[in-house]
């Protein structure tokens, strides 16, 4: 179920239905999820229904809630050990960025543990020809930098203050 909503939160169409039926309130518990792939599933959906729906107050209203909302969604997998987990988190995150929501830049601004998070990443220093690196991780860096770039901070300034 997770994979198909996931794959309906593509259309741009069905993403405000899908965001109006309360699938947050399902999908973000979903992230912490005994099985690996009802995880990346429910993260993939919430990546996807990020981008793109022109109205972000039901990010804010799910920031910390259920369960940790979407705050403890993204800082979980910002943090994980697991490159594609990473990679879905700080696309998610670029997403909502990229929606020029003043409000919504304003939560995620102040969320420090998230912002801490993306710096970390955003300073490694992984070559993007690297035969080792075939799970993308020269592309999570590429990505935490845009989103450095959308806080108004770079990894150069924030490891200097």
């Amino acid at each position: 179920m997770t994979a198909a909503i996931a794959v309906l939160a593509l259309s741009d169409d069905l993403k405000p239905h899908l965001l109006n039926l309360g699938v947050f309130d399902v999908l973000i518990p979903l992230t912490e999820s005994d099985s690996f792939e009802v995880q990346g599933n429910s993260a993939a959906a919430l990546g996807n229904l990020s981008s793109k729906v022109g109205d972000y107050s039901i990010f804010l209203k799910s920031w910390t809630e259920p369960e940790g909302g979407f705050h403890g969604y993204l800082s979980r997998f910002l943090a994980s050990p697991d490159p594609t987990f990473q990679h879905i988190a700080i696309w998610t995150l670029l997403q909502l960025l990229e929606s020029d929501d003043s409000r919504l830049l304003d939560v995620i601004g102040k969320a420090d543990d998230i912002v801490q998070t993306v710096r970390e990443i955003s300073e490694k220093n992984v070559e993007s020809d690297d035969e080792d690196n075939e799970d993308g991780e020269a592309e999570v860096v590429v990505l935490a930098r845009r989103c450095l770039d959308f806080l108004g901070t770079s990894p150069k300034t924030l490891s200097e203050g």
